[in-house]
Formats: C-alpha cells, sequence, structure tokens
C-alpha cells in the first residue's frame, strides 16, 4: 500500500489486489461485503494513521477510483461550521454528498466500489486441464470472450460479459455448464494477468476444441 498526503485535509491511497488479498481479503468479496469494505477502509486509515497522522475524527469525503492493478481512495475531511455542516465541498468528491450528516457514508463507498467491480468478468477454476475438454466440447460454438490461464497448480477460465451484449438469462444459462466442470474463483482477471501464466488468450472452446 502506498499513500500521498496531497494536503492538510485530503489523502491518497492506492492499494493493489495482490497487496489486498495478502491482508486477507478476496478482493472480490470486498466489492459486496460492507463489512469487509469498512475494514479493508479502516484497516488502510490506521496503517496511515501509524506514520503520518491523519486528522478522520468528524465527517469525511471518500471517493473510490479503479487505477491500473488496484484500487485508488481519496479521503477529504471538509471544515464544519459551528451547526457541524460542512463549509466547503471539494469539487471532484461533491457528487458523493447526500441527506446523511455522517459525510462518511459508507452506503456510497460500497456503491462506488461495486460500480468498479462490475466489469462483466468471471474466473473460473480448473483441477485439471483434462476437464476442459469436454466442457469446450460442449461451448466451442458461444461467442463470449474467453482466456485461459495457468497459475499455481490449477487453470483459471475468464470469461467477459459484455454487459450490454448478455442478457441474465445466456450469462447463467452458460454458467451452470461450466459449473459442472469447474468452480466459481475468488481470484480475480487482475491477478491472474500480472502474476499467471497465458494459456491461451482468445477463443479458448473453439482452440481446445480444434487441438484436443
Amino acid at each position: 500500500m502506498n499513500y500521498e498526503r496531497i494536503n492538510d485535509t485530503t489523502l491518497k491511497i492506492y492499494i493493489s489486489y495482490i497487496d489486498i488479498e495478502e491482508r486477507g481479503f478476496n478482493p472480490d468479496e470486498i466489492w459486496f461485503s460492507r463489512e469487509k469494505s469498512e475494514q479493508l477502509f479502516w484497516e488502510m486509515m490506521d496503517e496511515v494513521e501509524e506514520i503520518n497522522p491523519f486528522d478522520f475524527e468528524g465527517p469525511l469525503w471518500i471517493q473510490v477510483h479503479a487505477v491500473e492493478k488496484g484500487i485508488e481512495v481519496v479521503v477529504t475531511k471538509p471544515e464544519v461550521s459551528q451547526d457541524g455542516k460542512p463549509t466547503d465541498y471539494p469539487a471532484p468528491l461533491a457528487k458523493l454528498m447526500g441527506e446523511s450528516e455522517n459525510l462518511f457514508d459508507q452506503d456510497e463507498f460500497l456503491e462506488d466500489m461495486e460500480h468498479l467491480a462490475s466489469n462483466g468478468t468471471v474466473v473460473y477454476e480448473f483441477n485439471d486441464f483434462e476437464h476442459l475438454i469436454p466442457l469446450a466440447k460442449r461451448l466451442q460454438d458461444e461467442l463470449v470472450a474467453t482466456k485461459l490461464f495457468h497459475y499455481g497448480n490449477h487453470y483459471y477460465l475468464s470469461l467477459d460479459f459484455d454487459e450490454d451484449a448478455y442478457v441474465e438469462e445466456y450469462k447463467t444459462n452458460l454458467e451452470s455448464i461450466i459449473a459442472e466442470y469447474g468452480t466459481l474463483s475468488s481470484k480475480t482477471i487482475h491477478v491472474l494477468e500480472e502474476y499467471g501464466t497465458v494459456v491461451m488468450d482468445k477463443a479458448v472452446f473453439k482452440q481446445l476444441t480444434r487441438y484436443f
């Protein structure tokens, strides 16, 4: 994890997906679990506090950005008037304003991370390469974008669903077939692209059918 003190009231934190996993968090789980996302956030803030004290008592503006291979979190502490309301609204963060007096809006933080996670990519894990061959014969005509990775002692199949092109029923049917041969993986596409070995970079089902 890296951080940058922009000024007295603004802090920028970067954490990679690998770092998130090494801290014991599932990168996919933190997008959808309020408890996990808050736990990770405060763990990062505590780590910063140990090195460079930052006053995060009271209301905070928080914005989450997707960056290459990780997440960037910008934390801003606005000035507060005597009635407890903020007197300044940082322009890049203004869209996060809500009706809640607690400007660390947990729902907003979670919604931002859910938005970043909804990239349409699903990853399945296979214990044996041989399990992929009969699957490919059943799905060789499917047009979904696929990649095959080797990581550790397992094979990982990624499916990139363009949200505009695939209806939910199609995705559900396709995934139900794949689940007969593999299991839904907690590994993210970011981890596989950085640390895994690409076995097939496209048209996995067609290539497997052709060569095996």
